[in-house]
């Protein structure tokens, strides 16, 4: 699954550069993609300057997205943010992770 959400990412972020603009609707006929406003928020996350536009259609409302540059300038000499703080339902590799230890003591009482 998570191969499909990083394929699917990759060919959102590609017709995005494109110029097109995309929407919920075109995202599951394109591209199978049921989240389409989690695959925004990650690629935000990542730097990418995504504008939403909301639309109404009758009494429906849909967003459509539309890419303003690659990667802003604050998020590009941006270092990772790696080991600080944890997604939803991330645990820590088991070498990382600290294992509990019973403190014994064996001095005898005397």
């Amino acid at each position: 699954m998570i191969s499909c959400d990083i394929s699917q990412r990759v060919q959102i972020l590609a017709r995005l550069r494109e110029g097109k603009k995309v929407s919920q609707l075109s995202a599951l006929r394109d591209f199978g993609c049921m989240r389409l406003a989690a695959i925004i928020y990650r690629l935000r996350g990542q730097g990418y300057d995504i504008h939403t536009e909301t639309r109404t259609q009758g009494d429906k409302r849909y967003a459509v997205y539309t890419i303003q540059s690659a990667v802003s300038e604050r998020k590009k000499n941006r270092t990772p943010n790696k080991g600080k703080g944890k997604r939803h339902g991330e645990r820590k590799p088991r070498s990382v992770r600290r294992r509990k230890t019973k403190n014994i003591s064996n001095k005898k009482n005397g």
